[in-house]
């Protein structure tokens, strides 16, 4: 819960530039948590010339003195600003801690390692663990619940103008390589660089920094194809515009790729298994990451992760050197997956907008204002038009590339084809409408933040953000005046859904990522969107006033009522079923595929449905928690195919 009365937040983070974009999410989350709060940086010189004049992500930045003798009246100045919170996230705390305990806020909290003095709440700092998360955790101890965790970066109209000063836009998206880093250790060697540009077709630019003008003409010199050289030649604005523009970024594990990740564009990132660990991106939509597994010195052999674990056997050593330790990744893997993404339609940056939240209970009645730490993802088709109902006003998200959808924002993605012209997918972040609408009706709080999208082919896996085929028709259309109906589709409908009346739940398309028990995945033709082969959508009816009980529901739990299916299947009917198909080996079988790609697979899909059951019983209500409890016991089954268990085995342990 965030703490009361809260008007000023001292965050402490002086690092790098890849550091800060590992700190973003945070500081989204406590702005969202303390939308009237002024957040204070104590940060670098560069981030005083970076962020100063910006919207976001903080209000100001105070420069802070070298570490750890800082200057008593920098202290006092702090003092007088009266700070309501005090957040470290530099580090283990060693030095910060005591700054941070002198700045005299109300509540102190961040990081402590085993040297650290403690602040009034911490969390201990464990070196190998995702920095993004761990920040998260910091904040979370003054109440800011995550709100994402992919960081976002926002550009200005002057970045870009910058870079079209420098790289002018309009034509083919450019492929940047970006062969520097401050550590040696983390560089891969510079002819490989030369050999990855020259083995993709694309406009090549080679970037780096003052000190790297050497190994970027290295690079250049290198390649048989003509390449860019770029070299000081933007501000760091302008080089995070270019970056957003780019198709890809293939860069080693430093400030530049994760720069890149935040502004939306493509990476392939050259990283040591440590480091990958920390700060390699989750999602492989957009991004690459590749490991290097070389633990040893390539020059004395040490093992250089030990130095973290004095109690295990050549525990506390390490050494000096600074060969290569991400040289055993060949350009092969590299290639391979700067071409795969190449091939995708390019993901480009579009402004995160912001709308004020307020801290409210979802699931009780309110006055539809937004919530903070409620924001999902989800892919919107944008040849065909989905819609998105918040605070009673419809939003329709086709054409909107860069633009805000009414009553919510857009998360930092969309994607436009290699010729320009907006593509079919787009992703956007919505917040939450709670309570009831503005023409009354309810807003179906959890039911509104899913979206459905396409891929460019037709192809990809349904799943829960769910991407089905290009040529998905549109929605049966209403005539005006009129709630849409659900979600059902009819075969061959063209052309955008019709709007829905303010007041009612906005519908959103969604299709199921495996088969539901008993249809195998064979019954369903095409998207797997039916339940139980009834040829329903799992959505339940648009908003209004209640309706009696029909005969055949079940009693109601919570306020709800359960629909009774015509057909019912027992636990054990389904498993004979299965057992069946997977004796018979029946061709096109979803559990015959299942059980070929083994338990280690199935176990995912058992994890996976569990946590899907738990979601919709914490937020979706008893029908949804239903229908997900029916897919986690058939993954189950599946399971006990897997090890050839019978019924029995199990209801001895009942």
């Amino acid at each position: 819960m965030a703490e009361p009365d809260v008007r000023k937040i001292a965050v402490l983070r002086a690092n790098a530039l890849g550091d800060f974009i590992f700190a973003l999410p945070a500081l989204e989350a406590l702005r969202a948590a303390y939308p009237a709060a002024e957040i204070v940086l104590l940060g670098a010189p560069w981030h005083a010339r970076f962020l100063t004049g910006r919207p976001w992500p903080v209000d100001r930045v105070v420069e802070l003195p070298p570490l750890p003798d800082v200057d008593p009246a920098f202290v006092a100045a702090m003092r007088a600003e009266r700070f309501d919170l005090a957040i470290q996230l530099h580090g283990g705390g060693r030095h910060t801690n005591p700054l941070v305990a002198a700045l005299g806020a109300r509540i102190t909290a961040g990081l402590r390692a085993d040297d650290a003095p403690p602040l009034d709440r911490w969390v201990r700092y464990t070196y190998y663990q995702p920095e993004v998360f761990r920040y998260l955790e910091v904040v979370g101890l003054v109440g800011a619940r995550p709100v994402g965790y992919q960081p976002v970066l926002e550009l200005t109209d002057d970045d870009r103008k910058a870079a079209a000063a420098v790289v002018p836009d309009g034509g083919p998206p450019p492929v940047v390589l970006h062969p520097g880093a401050t550590d040696a250790r983390r560089r891969w060697p510079a002819e490989r660089f030369s050999a990855v540009g020259d083995a993709l077709d694309a406009d090549i630019l080679v970037t780096g920094t003052g000190t790297e003008r050497d190994l970027v003409d290295r690079v250049v010199g290198g390649m048989r194809r003509p390449a860019r050289p770029l070299v000081d030649a933007l501000s760091l604005g302008g080089f995070a515009a270019l970056l957003s523009r780019c198709a890809v970024v293939i860069a080693n594990d430093t400030g530049p790729v994760h720069l890149a990740e935040a502004v939306g564009a493509p990476t392939v990132g050259l990283y040591w298994v440590g480091n990958f660990i920390n700060g390699a991106p989750v999602e492989r939509v957009r991004h690459r990451p590749l490991i290097s597994w070389t633990i040893h010195c390539p020059e004395c052999g040490v093992d250089c992760t030990r130095d973290l674990y004095p109690a295990r056997s050549g525990g506390g050593a390490g050494c000096a050197h600074s060969p290569s330790f991400v040289a055993d990744i060949p350009v092969v893997e590299v290639v391979s997956a700067a071409r795969e993404l190449l091939g995708q339609p390019r993901q480009v940056a579009v402004q995160l907008h912001r709308v004020p939240a307020v801290a409210q209970d979802p699931h009780q009645p309110g006055d539809g204002t937004l919530l903070p730490g409620r924001r999902t993802v989800g892919l919107v088709a944008d040849q065909h038009a989905e819609l998105v109902l918040l605070r009673g006003q419809p939003a329709q998200c086709r054409g909107q590339l860069g633009r805000p959808v009414a009553g919510g924002h857009q998360d930092l993605e969309g994607s436009v084809h290699d010729d320009g012209v907006p593509g079919v997918q787009r992703r956007y972040a919505l917040p939450r409408a709670a309570g009831r609408c503005a023409g009354g009706g309810r807003t179906g709080a959890g039911r509104a933040d899913r979206q459905c999208g396409t891929d460019d082919a037709g192809r990809g896996a349904a799943r829960r953000y769910g991407r089905v085929p290009g040529d998905q028709p549109a929605r049966r259309g209403r005539r005006a005046g009129t709630a849409p109906r659900s979600g059902r589709r009819r075969r061959g409908a063209a052309g955008p859904p019709a709007l829905p009346v303010p007041g009612r739940r906005a519908r959103l398309l969604r299709t199921r990522r495996g088969p539901r028990p008993g249809t195998d995945g064979a019954a369903c033709g095409g998207p797997r969107g039916t339940r139980h082969g009834h040829g329903r959508r799992g959505h339940r009816g648009t908003g209004g006033p209640a309706r009696p009980a029909a005969a055949g529901t079940r009693p109601a739990v919570g306020g709800r009522h359960l629909r009774q299916s015509a057909l019912v299947k027992t636990f054990e009917e389904l498993y004979a079923e299965l057992a069946a198909k997977a004796a018979a080996r029946t061709p096109g079988s979803s559990t015959v595929a299942a059980l070929d790609r083994g338990v280690h697979f199935i176990g995912k899909k058992v994890v996976e449905e569990a946590a899907e059951s738990w979601m919709a019983a914490e937020h979706e209500g008893p029908e949804r928690a239903a229908e997900e409890l029916s897919q986690l016991f058939y993954q189950a089954q599946v399971l006990m195919l897997a090890l050839n268990l019978k019924l029995e085995d199990v209801y001895r342990h009942l």
